[in-house]
């Protein structure tokens, strides 16, 4: 299901911040497109398993079986297809409601509550790339976040209003899949962005669809970061990037395609921190490529199988990594291991239990790389990596600002 509504595009013309109903209305229709693909996606691996049994038992009747089997298959295709029917019925019916609602009453928001938030930014980890393709008013935009979470377009005038202290240094911080860019914030303790913002940077959250591939929204944030420099209130000097998890390969990916593109950003560009991220994949990626490589193999589970290839091209990019391999900037890598002593050869199997220890050091190829900096900790799992206080100070040291 495809319904028009106003692209959200944050890296051209001003966009009014206060969306009220137009913008909650355009969330209402994502919500519609969800609930229609989410009752596919479930729908159609359910029916591959009934008709797959179904056949392999009536099989055995032999040709007599014939015309019952054409009629238990146009009885599981209607039973299925008016399941489909449904949810987009449901879907439509929750955008239409919502078009009559908005004539009368405010709309309540959806994705921009905590919970929403939240939510989309998951739906956009496991089917990001096709709600991208669709035009889904549920797929997120790569653009720039203020402190509540609302969009900052890369124009002067909001660049302005948004930073009006803007310092000549920019840090860029780039969450991983299924995040936001509420990832940075902690309640109780102190945050790499203000650690950063102390010494001196301007510090700039990021919000993208974590389902589009790695190579994608290493581009778009590429583009977006030469629209803000050419649009910041000063002469930018310096640009560092920091990513967590995914993050850090699409930090890596935007330098790549900067440069390929020639931006001039990429001459203010000095650091890519990358903490837990996969150079070369990681191993739940890599587990549920291969059950699925193996449930295809089999007519009765090859469905499922189906169901695991639709998630988003941007996991499985997490399967092998990118290989995107920035020159003339300082590469610095941050692992962490469960167990505490990070020597332990369990440590160095189990990582931090999403990103082993080889993969976010990135070796051996870093060894073609001696300016990377690696620090290793022991007792840090992959979410709780970021918020460190020892990772924080460490990258805070790497990106000390020159005397």
């Amino acid at each position: 299901m495809s319904l028009p509504y106003a692209r959200r595009v944050s890296t051209s013309s001003e966009w009014d911040v206060d969306r009220g109903n137009r913008g909650a209305l355009v969330d209402w229709h994502g919500v519609g497109d969800v609930v229609s693909m989410a009752t596919d996606r479930v729908t159609t691996p359910v029916e591959g398993v009934h008709r797959a049994i179904a056949g392999r038992w009536m099989a055995l009747g032999g040709r007599a079986i014939g015309p019952g089997k054409r009629v238990v298959d146009r009885l599981i295709a209607s039973a299925y297809g008016g399941i489909r029917s449904g949810g987009s019925v449901i879907g439509s019916t929750i955008s239409t409601l919502a078009e009559s609602a908005s004539e009368h009453m405010p709309l309540p928001p959806v994705w921009e509550t905590d919970k929403g938030r939240y939510v989309q930014s998951i739906l956009n980890g496991v089917w990001g790339d096709e709600l991208d393709r669709n035009a889904s008013p549920a797929s997120i935009e790569l653009g720039l976040r203020d402190h509540d979470g609302q969009p900052i377009p890369a124009a002067a005038r909001s660049l302005r209003r948004a930073f009006p202290e803007a310092s000549s240094r920019l840090a860029v911080l780039i969450h991983g899949l299924g995040e936001t860019e509420r990832f940075w914030r902690s309640p109780d303790r102190t945050t790499l962005a203000e650690g950063l913002e102390e010494d001196g940077f301007t510090v700039l959250f990021l919000r993208y669809n974590s389902g589009r591939t790695v190579r994608s929204n290493g581009s778009a944030l590429a583009d977006l970061l030469e629209a803000v420099v050419s649009e910041w209130p000063r002469t930018v000097e310096e640009v560092v990037l920091v990513g967590h998890s995914m993050g850090g390969l699409i930090a890596r990916s935007a330098a790549v395609s900067g440069t390929a593109a020639g931006h001039e950003w990429v001459d203010a560009a000095s650091h890519v921190v990358g903490i837990g991220t996969p150079h070369l994949g990681t191993p739940i990626e890599k587990t549920v490529h291969g059950i699925s490589e193996a449930l295809g193999l089999v007519d009765e589970t090859r469905p499922i199988a189906s169901l695991l290839d639709t998630r988003s091209a941007g996991i499985k990019d997490l399967r092998t990594g990118v290989d995107d391999r920035p020159k003339d900037l300082q590469l610095h890598a941050i692992a962490g291991t469960v167990t505490s002593d990070p020597t332990q050869i369990a440590g160095a199997l189990l990582g931090d239990m999403v990103v082993r220890v080889s993969s976010a050091l990135d070796q051996p190829r870093n060894s073609r790389h001696p300016s990377s900096s690696v620090l290793v900790l022991g007792g840090r799992n992959h979410a709780n990596l970021a918020h460190d206080p020892e990772a924080i100070t460490h990258t805070r040291s790497l990106l000390t600002p020159a005397t």
